[in-house]
């Protein structure tokens, strides 16, 4: 899908389904039929889509997640541990798949 693509795809679903709009992408769960229960969970929710024009918070978001999880890692804390290995596992895939679509676009 071309950047072209994506664009009448977002502008379609913010105006038919009031989207919420996010630092690193779109939460596609209209606002219309519920408020969404997990903050911060968007990188494992079917609901969240991004695409590059977001990169640049994705990859910042990465950096401090990488931070955050050496701290985390320093002190032994388990939980952080937990959770930040598995938001950066999701943001290196997220950021992977949207440079092989950009890499396909350039082409």
């Amino acid at each position: 899908m071309n950047l072209e693509q994506w664009h009448i795809i977002l502008n379609y679903l913010d105006e038919a389904l009031n989207t919420q709009a996010l630092p690193n992408g779109i939460c596609t769960l209209p606002v219309k039929l519920k408020n969404c229960d997990h903050a911060n969970a968007c990188l494992t929710c079917p609901y969240f889509i991004t695409n590059e024009k977001y990169i640049d918070n994705l990859k910042c978001q990465l950096v401090e997640t990488e931070n955050i999880l050496a701290v985390a890692k320093r002190n032994a804390w388990v939980m952080q541990i937990a959770t930040n290995e598995e938001i950066e596992k999701n943001l290196k895939s997220i950021i992977s798949r949207i440079e092989v679509v950009k890499n396909e676009d350039s082409k």
